[in-house]
């Protein structure tokens, strides 16, 4: 006769329940653990929907077949357990900033731009890997050139643009930049602003590349910056020698009080309260030979052609608000009515550099046809150029230019 004991009887339960729980979550794990699956992918969307008689705005979800860079979204599915990756394009994610559910991802898609464009969405998980088409709108990279090409050697330059924080534009990341050969690294300020310290021995005339590297070396942005440090090849008002005429004010802007330094000897400008469509007086500057005689560079063959590659250049400052008139410049029976003040008045922050498409130059008052070419013509022969503050409405004015140039568009 056997007799059991019931502490070892109950133990044995205990262990044979134990083993079919353990069991019982392994099925439950094999099931639930499998390869990620990605069903679709959406984004919250603010629409308007009426209750109860009243229009309010709710958030909705709603399918997506693309996105872009900075789009928060959601991918929706299965199976999302031990994610380690998620990759658009090329380029992985800060899984820092990533919220995970088994069945829902929330993740922003990273302000990069890949390497390589595949046009697909990737879930890597410790069970496999999840793949899903979703193209991406990669906006280009844009170089617009210096924003001051007369910035003073040792004295921080910018480079202006867009997109410089897609592109990683920043020596921290590989980005440099490339003088007359020597390197010089270059800081991101924000999406549209890169900084360099100009160098002391910089040359005018001198070259800027901009490039970056990846980790692998491998060069990844190869630009030239559009235009020149100092362009000084086609200026034809400088208001240092006097081959124009004006009875404005020329000055270089030393010892008088809320003036800005020159950036290149003296410059001009138009400061006093401007009477509604005033003709000439203080407010007009005039050039009175041909162009050749003006340039420092006689080769005139990069500015003969198609308008559409040719630009005005100049460097402007406006100290104080600029709300109304615009600057007529005339050329030859052509105008341009430069009005940089649409809807709030115009200031700039020191000296800049403002670039003026030739094609912009139209008949009948600005409103018409451009010309159809700039000829040797227009460059060797005497035309009048003004430049003139000349429109409807009265304005308090402080606006200083400088080096008025022509300048291939590259």
């Amino acid at each position: 006769m056997v007799i059991y004991n019931n502490t070892i009887m109950k133990k044995n339960i205990y262990l044979i329940l134990f083993l079919a729980i353990t069991v019982f979550m392994s099925c439950e794990e094999k099931e639930d653990y499998g390869l990620p699956v990605i069903d679709s992918i959406k984004q919250s969307v603010k629409v308007t929907e009426v209750v109860d008689g009243n229009a309010v705005d709710v958030m909705r979800d709603q399918n997506m077949e693309e996105g872009a860079l900075g789009d928060w979204i959601f991918i929706d599915g299965s199976n999302f357990y031990n994610v380690q990756e998620i990759i658009f394009n090329d380029v992985k994610v800060d899984m820092s900033a990533v919220y995970v559910s088994p069945k829902r991802i929330s993740v922003c898609v990273p302000r990069y731009a890949p390497k390589e464009i595949t046009n697909k969405i990737m879930v890597v998980t410790a069970q496999g890997t999840a793949i899903k088409d979703f193209p991406i709108d990669i906006p280009p990279l844009v170089i617009t050139g210096l924003l001051n090409e007369y910035v003073k050697p040792g004295y921080t330059g910018y480079i202006t643009g867009e997109n410089f924080d897609i592109y990683q534009l920043d020596s921290t990341k590989g980005a440099w930049l490339n003088i007359d050969g020597k390197e010089l690294g270059v800081t991101i300020v924000n999406s549209k602003q890169l900084s360099f310290k100009v160098p002391m021995d910089i040359k005018p005339g001198a070259n800027i590349h901009l490039y970056r590297k990846d980790k692998e070396e491998q060069v990844v942005v190869d630009r030239k910056v559009p235009g020149y440090y100092r362009d000084d090849r086609y200026i034809f008002l400088d208001f240092n020698v006097k081959k124009g005429h004006w009875s404005m004010e020329v000055t270089d802007g030393l010892g008088q009080i809320g003036y800005p330094d020159s950036i290149s000897g003296k410059y001009c400008v138009f400061k006093g309260n401007y009477p509604a469509y005033y003709w000439g007086g203080p407010w007009g500057a005039y050039d009175n030979a041909p162009l050749r005689d003006f340039f420092r560079v006689k080769d005139l063959t990069p500015l003969i052609g198609d308008v559409s590659n040719i630009q005005m250049v100049m460097e402007v400052n406006v100290p104080k608000d600029w709300a109304n008139v615009p600057l007529r410049i005339s050329w030859d029976g052509f105008n341009y009515f430069w009005k940089p003040h649409t809807g709030v008045a115009f200031k700039t922050d020191g000296w800049q550099t403002i670039r003026i498409p030739f094609k912009e130059l139209k008949d009948q008052d600005g409103k018409g046809k451009s010309m159809d070419g700039v000829t040797e013509q227009l460059l060797t022969k005497w035309f009048n150029r003004d430049f003139m503050m000349f429109g409807p409405a009265q304005n308090d004015l402080f606006i200083c230019i400088d080096n008025v140039r022509l300048a291939p568009i590259n």
